[in-house]
């Protein structure tokens, strides 16, 4: 019988580390993946509307500095600042997209709960940087050139938000990162809090 009861609860509880999650797209309000984004002159990053599954119209302020596909994909023209946004039924979201002439991320948030890269797009060469507002959350190193492109590879350390601020030392150009880091279930960990539990 203790068996039976053990393993209907560790079942349980392997379907809530899969399924239970605060930011659930059948929980979470429709917003956008990014609200901020820093691209490069012919760099891209996609657009994703969170929170609901209806068709999504999208739109730019300005055509000339960044356009932006039916895919919610957006392409840096020229250098400046343009508006994204998207339109579901009643819904509307915002991002703002800022476009460097050197210089730009594939994503601009992230969210992550294991080393997680995040491509960097260069137009021109450039001396690279990049500083950890809180240092004890994560951590960051540089990954190898393909093209024009490096990833910059971040290791969680403890759960919560900071931000990396990579610069081009050539130029002023920068963009910021918000790094938040979410905790990591383990199933391994789970069924030894079962066990722990089982012999108490």
């Amino acid at each position: 019988m203790k068996k039976i009861y053990r393993f209907i609860v560790f079942c349980i509880m392997l379907a809530v580390s899969f399924f239970a999650d605060d930011d659930t797209q059948a929980q979470a309000s429709v917003r956008l993946n990014q609200t901020n984004a820093t691209i490069c002159v012919g760099g891209k990053t996609v657009l994703e509307v969170v929170g609901t599954s209806k068709h999504v119209k999208w739109s730019t302020s300005d055509k000339n500095v960044a356009k932006v596909g039916s895919a919610g994909v957006v392409t840096g023209i020229r250098k400046g600042v343009a508006t994204i946004t998207a339109k579901a039924d009643s819904f509307t979201c915002k991002c703002r997209v800022v476009v460097n002439a050197t210089y730009g991320a594939a994503v601009s948030d992230v969210t992550i709960k294991r080393e997680t890269p995040v491509m960097l797009t260069f137009t021109k060469n450039a001396v690279v940087s990049y500083k950890i507002q809180d240092p004890d959350i994560c951590s960051a190193g540089w990954g190898s050139w393909s093209g024009n492109e490096i990833p910059l590879n971040i290791t969680p350390k403890k759960v919560g938000v900071t931000y990396i601020t990579c610069t081009n030392g050539a130029n002023t150009e920068s963009v910021r990162i918000r790094v938040r880091v979410k905790r990591f279930r383990s199933i391994l960990l789970i069924f030894m809090r079962l066990q722990v539990t089982a012999v108490i």
